[in-house]
């Protein structure tokens, strides 16, 4: 769980939200948020993120590269925020199942793992990107 403390090194953007909420209460959100994207990683054992949550059949989808990559950078944000190095831990597993995925031209494939996707791969390279900033070159 997330301290005040830890809270005011939130950017601006998550603190103004403190004019319509408590900090506990933005702490609570906060905390929910992650916790969804820690359950998307989970959800289908491969250290890929869910696709999305499918409300109409009650079920994740599978893991994909789009999704997974994108949110890299939160996991990075959120063990700077909290110095808990478990978000590391989960971003560079994703990094790597990306790695697994990642086409022979350098693209990122559609669900059918075959189809470069630029759009999706641009989203990916974020990911990439802040692991490598990170320090993070082995995924």
């Amino acid at each position: 769980m997330i301290s005040p403390s830890q809270l005011l090194k939130l950017p601006s953007t998550i603190m103004a939200a403190n004019g319509v909420h408590s900090i506990e209460e933005t702490l609570i959100h906060w905390q929910g948020a992650l916790d969804w994207l820690i359950r998307a990683q989970e959800i289908n054992d491969d250290d890929g993120c869910a696709k999305s949550y499918n409300l109409a059949k009650g079920h994740w989808e599978p893991s994909y590269p789009e999704t997974t990559g994108y949110i890299i950078g939160t996991m990075l944000d959120a063990a700077r925020f909290t110095q808990q190095t478990v978000y590391i831990d989960r971003a560079e597993r994703m990094g790597k199942w990306l790695r697994l995925r990642q086409l022979d031209t350098g693209a990122f494939p559609a669900l059918d793992r075959v189809t470069p996707i630029v759009f999706d791969t641009g989203q990916i390279m974020h990911g990439v990107i802040d692991l490598a900033e990170h320090g993070n070159l082995d995924t």
